[in-house]
């Protein structure tokens, strides 16, 4: 941490540094905060996964969605430069806009939340339709990056000579993976995905990525790092999903969902932003892709060697976390089409 503030110290002019400690983070990066001599508080976040050209390129998709969304402003080194490289570290300084808040516990959503989460996803996609980017186009219907990853996983926890109860239920959760990719490869193989609006996607917006004033009125957004040039429909399911889940945890796209709030989202994302009947057919074949691809777990524990993800597993039984949509997606579809009048 000491040289941390040296380095913001030496490269940017708050004066003195005051109450510098470090927040909770996430897998890919650290968080600090501080205030200055005018007391002012700012954020400092570490970039421990991402390239340089990847955040700069956050950066021109943050300014490019400015007009229609609000975000953190970050402040610039002596030299101008808005992220910091130096002695191998990526470091980025910034102070919040407005006094709002993320929310982190679930189970506080209102119906609020996902309108006016819905409304400014919708905006964003407007706004960054039209950016160009060389950025490698991402399939979602497909296990192969996954796959090799719960693979090597698999092989890492099989090593071990004394395997604990975090390693046998992660193993469980592989295995569980794996036997679902090799069932269903041949349901997503044969969707067609010719119809889906492709674009630049926010990647990650998500109620803790998403500030919120007292009114549950959506402020700003953080996060664009996760960017990606993939199907709009994966933003729309992704973030759906977050926000219509029942219960309080925090794996990606698992759990059991509300398709009543699910229904919310899509219709106040479709007043600012019309989707397609195909996005609609094809959203609960989506999300049923992401509960079987999402791997934080394993990755973050035993990729990335990030401790704090041991408490991440669910207490309930795997299965029953992990089989939801396998049981439900036909019954979404049904709701969905209902209730689109397709």
């Amino acid at each position: 941490m000491r040289q941390i503030i040296q380095l913001i110290n030496d490269n940017y002019s708050f004066g003195e540094i005051t109450n510098f400690k470090k927040i909770k983070g996430g897998i890919t990066n650290n968080s600090y905060s501080f205030y200055d001599s005018n007391k002012q508080k700012y954020f400092v976040k570490e970039y421990l996964r991402y390239p340089k050209s990847k955040i700069l390129l956050s950066y021109k998709i943050k300014d490019s969605v400015a007009k229609k969304i609000s975000s953190y402003g970050i402040i610039k080194t002596m030299r101008g430069q808005k992220l910091l490289s130096v002695k191998g570290r990526n470091i980025e300084v910034s102070k919040f806009i407005d006094d709002s808040k993320t929310i982190n516990d679930l189970t506080k959503l209102t119906n609020k939340h996902i309108r006016e989460t819905a409304k400014n996803l919708a905006l964003f996609h407007k706004e960054s339709k039209s950016l160009k980017s060389r950025m490698v186009f991402v399939e979602q219907f497909s296990f192969k990056k996954e796959k090799k990853i719960f693979l090597k996983v698999r092989d890492l926890i099989k090593k071990k000579k004394k395997p604990n109860g975090f390693d046998k239920r992660c193993l469980k959760l592989v295995n569980i993976k794996l036997n679902k990719m090799k069932k269903y490869k041949c349901l997503f193989d044969s969707i067609n995905r010719k119809k889906l609006s492709v674009q630049i996607n926010h990647g990650d917006f998500i109620p803790t990525n998403c500030f919120f004033d007292k009114k549950g009125v959506f402020k700003h957004l953080i996060d664009f790092e996760h960017a990606l040039l993939t199907y709009r429909l994966y933003d729309i399911t992704k973030t759906t999903l977050f926000m219509s889940r029942k219960e309080q945890h925090e794996i990606a796209n698992s759990g059991v969902y509300d398709f009543k709030r699910i229904k919310i989202f899509l219709e106040e994302y479709n007043k600012y932003n019309k989707l397609t009947k195909e996005e609609i057919e094809l959203f609960p074949k989506m999300a049923f892709c992401l509960s079987i691809r999402s791997f934080v777990i394993v990755s973050g524990f035993y990729l990335f060697k990030n401790k704090k993800v041991q408490k991440l597993l669910p207490k309930k039984d795997l299965e029953y976390y992990y089989s939801w949509w396998e049981n439900n997606y036909s019954k979404c579809e049904d709701f969905l089409s209902k209730a689109f009048n397709l």
